[in-house]
């Protein structure tokens, strides 16, 4: 982790292209920044949280990590995404296991040094409790379409919500434990949606949407089926 002081914040926001002005409540607190390498540790179970962390730029993920090494994807945390806030609000120990998926730039507060301020700050309490429920929302929602939905209908939905330019260019190993599925079925599923036109594949890993009608159809059947 390499950390940077809040004085080289127009550096940041250049390099990285940041707008700060959208995380102006944080700014009070005297954050810093934090820059992980891909596939560095975070947070894990047991971990003293002294920091309140939002994500500027790249991805993050929640995961509980299981008896025999494995790990149980819940949610992926993209820009905006806060972690630290159920260990501030119910000050114990962290809960899960969060590791950067690639570079992930965050601001964090060291909520030791204000803890009451920031209890007093409605602001900030009001960003950090949406925060929480979208996270539990979202974890919800996605362990009852691992249960319930075929994966053809979860994969559409998924592609759909990451993509950027119509490109579909996530890490498939991880991409298949958020699915709850083997790789094998996931490289089976998108090569299904190759063969039918939904998308093409450019080169390892990384597809094109071609029939974004076809996978709105698809997202809805996931959607009516859970609400």
């Amino acid at each position: 982790m390499e950390i940077i002081k809040f004085c080289d914040k127009d550096i940041i926001a250049s390099y990285y292209k940041i707008d700060l002005e959208k995380y102006g409540s944080w700014l009070p607190y005297d954050p810093d920044f934090c820059i992980f390498s891909p596939e560095e540790t975070i947070l894990e179970p047991g971990y003293i949280v002294e920091y309140l962390y939002i994500v500027l730029s790249g991805d993050a993920y929640v995961c509980a990590p299981g008896d025999d090494g494995n790990e149980l994807l819940h949610i992926f945390c993209r820009e905006g995404d806060i972690f630290g806030n159920a260990e501030f609000f119910m000050e114990d120990h962290c809960f899960s296991l969060v590791k950067s998926l690639n570079e992930c730039v965050c601001m964090r507060i060291h909520t030791k040094a204000c803890r009451k301020q920031i209890l007093a700050d409605c602001r900030l309490l009001s960003i950090l409790g949406y925060s929480l429920a979208h996270m539990l929302s979202s974890t919800a929602r996605n362990n009852a379409c691992n249960k319930f939905m075929p994966l053809d209908n979860r994969l559409a939905s998924r592609i759909l919500n990451v993509e950027k330019g119509g490109i579909y260019d996530k890490n498939l190993s991880y991409e298949a434990e958020y699915l709850g599925v083997s790789y094998r079925h996931l490289l089976r599923c998108l090569k299904y949606f190759v063969d039918e036109n939904i998308i093409s594949r450019q080169s390892k890993g990384i597809y094109r949407i071609e029939n974004r009608e076809a996978l709105v159809t698809l997202k809805k059947n996931v959607e009516s089926g859970i609400w």
